[in-house]
Parts: structure tokens; C-alpha cells; sequence
């Protein structure tokens, strides 16, 4: 609502002597939407990265919001046209209720290695560092695991999971050697680091908005010798509108997954166990 709210007070002031046209309203909008954005990093509010992702989200409501303003200023001017603008705002509302509160995410991935059980769950319980890079989700400064370390074995082991971000707390929930292993978080760290000058960046989405729940592996025999790991994640999303970053915490779920699963490939087929 914020953009869309400086939309309507940008276009009203810009326009309220005389009216300009749409299109140049529109520039006159976004330059001060983007003043806006600027002003979030200066005051550590916001990252750079959380802004350019949101970009297109609030460059559109503060557009609508621009309309709305401009329209608001015409009929104070002519006093006869209908005020179109503001009978908008009761839609927006009532789209904005109609949009979940949250969304569950289930993440899915497998891979097939060429290596016998023993040497997968070997690779799978290592508390070796992640060797393969981050890529994408690195450089977007989105959390991404980077080593795992167990205290203990079998059902109700802590496994602190060490993420780019800082440490998940988690127990293990099942415990089947060389068949099956899952645990669950029970304290996560945040969602993402924030680009910014300043060394901490005051931003609520990063804590609290994206919840991770059980996350299962298991290793199913192929008749080839080799094993198929898959891997299930389980995540919820409450961060509005989750309509529009849904996709974009998909994405971010898709790629992790994949790099934890070639890396137990790569430690799997390198034992010499496998040999």
C-alpha cells in the first residue's frame, strides 16, 4: 500500500494546478517512488536487492496510485467529472483481503549417483562444507546452506545446519541408515542478507515470513547399482502479496536443493567406498 499511497499523493500534487497528461504523471510518480526507495536504504530500512526484486511490484501500484491522484485533481478542478479514481480504491482493498495470508511451498528434487548406499548416507551425514557454489542464490545475498553438523545419531539428534545467513537448530525426525533421513527446524536463521552500505539493515521480512518444516531424504536402490536421492522440503510463505513472490521463493527452493543434492553426488561418488 505504500507505493500506491505515494502514487495518489504524487499525482494529486503534481497535478493540482494544472493537469498534466498521464504519461508524464506517471514519470513524476515513479521519480518519486524511487526517491522513496533511496531513502529506505539511507535510513537501513531496506536492502538493494529487496528493492530491485520488489521493483516492479511498487513501480505498478504506485502507477495505479498515480492515476488515482491525477484523477482526484481533475475533479477538484472541473468540479463535474466523476471521481473514477478513488471508486478504485475499494477494489484494490478487497483484491489485496482476497490474496492468501499464506502459502505452502513443497520443494522436490532427486538425483541419481553412482555409488552403493553405505557411501551416499556416508556423504549425507558429513559435516564436510558444501563444495559446490552457491551461483544465483549466492549473489542475490539469499541464505543458502553451507555445511550441516550432527550431535549425535538417530531420532531426536540435533543437526545444526550452518546457512550463509547464520545456523538452523534441527532434530532428526527419522533415521534409517542408508534408506532414509529427515529432520525438522526448530529455529531458523534469517531469510536472506540485505545488500546494503550499512552493516545491519533493519528489515522485518528477512526474520519470521518464510518458515521451513520437515525436510525428508531418501535413497531408493536403482537396478543400474547406483541410488536415487530425493528430497522433499516443506516450507510456508506469509509475506504479501505471496501471489507475486511465491515464484521467486520457488526458484530460490529449487536451485538450494539441487546444489545440496550434486554435492552429495560429487562426496558419494569420490568415497572409496564407491570404488
Amino acid at each position: 500500500m505504500t507505493p500506491l499511497l505515494v502514487g495518489i499523493t504524487t499525482g494529486f500534487l503534481a497535478n493540482r494546478r494544472t493537469v498534466m497528461s498521464s504519461g508524464r504523471t506517471r514519470l513524476v510518480v515513479l521519480a518519486a517512488a524511487a526517491l522513496g526507495t533511496v531513502a529506505l536504504v539511507m535510513f537501513a530500512l531496506e536492502g538493494a536487492m529487496c528493492i530491485l526484486l520488489a521493483a516492479p511490484l511498487g513501480a505498478v501500484a504506485a502507477m495505479i496510485g498515480g492515476a488515482i491522484g491525477r484523477a482526484i485533481a481533475r475533479t477538484r478542478q472541473s468540479g463535474n467529472q466523476p471521481l473514477m479514481g478513488v471508486a478504485l480504491l475499494p477494489a484494490l482493498f478487497a483484491i489485496e483481503a482476497a490474496i492468501p495470508p499464506a502459502v505452502p511451498i513443497t520443494g522436490r528434487a532427486t538425483i541419481d549417483i553412482d555409488a552403493p548406499p553405505s557411501a551416499v548416507w556416508d556423504a549425507l551425514t558429513s559435516s564436510a562444507p558444501i563444495a559446490v557454489g552457491p551461483g544465483l542464490i549466492g549473489a542475490t545475498g539469499l541464505a543458502y546452506p553451507v555445511r550441516g553438523r550432527l550431535l549425535g545419531a538417530g531420532v531426536g539428534a540435533i543437526r545444526l545446519g550452518e546457512f550463509s545467513t547464520g545456523i538452523a537448530r534441527e532434530q532428526v525426525t527419522q533415521w534409517v541408515p542408508g534408506r532414509r533421513l529427515a529432520f525438522v527446524v526448530l529455529r531458523q536463521p534469517p531469510a536472506m542478507e540485505e545488500m546494503s552500505p550499512y552493516r545491519r539493515v533493519y528489515a522485518p521480512h528477512v526474520r519470521e515470513y518464510f518458515d521451513t518444516g520437515e525436510t525428508p531424504f531418501s535413497l531408493i536402490p536403482l537396478p543400474s547399482g547406483g541410488n536415487r536421492l530425493g528430497i522433499t522440503s516443506v516450507h510456508l510463505l506469509h509475506i504479501d502479496p505471496v501471489l507475486y513472490w511465491q515464484p521467486i521463493a520457488q526458484l530460490a527452493i529449487r536451485l538450494n536443493l539441487s546444489r545440496v543434492l550434486d554435492d552429495v553426488r560429487i562426496k558419494a561418488e569420490r568415497n572409496p567406498v564407491a570404488r
